[in-house]
């Protein structure tokens, strides 16, 4: 937005979040080459900082099973499942 364009109020980082980006705009989405990434989704030329979604398996515990593999959630959007493993979470 153009409020990030101003110095004040602009931040030199901005934090995302792994389980939020996987369920919404999606993994195939954000690896897709035409895309850019994060950087080129968000058009934001700063540093960015991900975090492991971890926080999410205690919050969302009713949307998720924790298995050997990883943590299986379950979409509140539409009910579709998806596993988050350790090696995706830092992809």
């Amino acid at each position: 937005s153009r409020q990030l364009d101003r110095p004040e109020l602009s931040p030199q980082i901005i934090l995302g979040n792994t389980y939020h980006l996987a369920l919404q705009p999606g993994t195939d989405l954000l690896a897709d080459p035409a895309i850019g990434g994060l950087h080129g989704f968000m058009n934001w030329p700063r540093n960015l900082l991900t975090d492991s979604g971890g926080f999410q398996m205690v919050s969302l515990l009713e949307l998720a099973e924790i298995t050997e593999e990883g943590v299986e959630f379950k979409s509140p959007l539409d009910g579709t499942k998806m596993m988050l493993r350790p090696e995706d979470s830092i992809r």
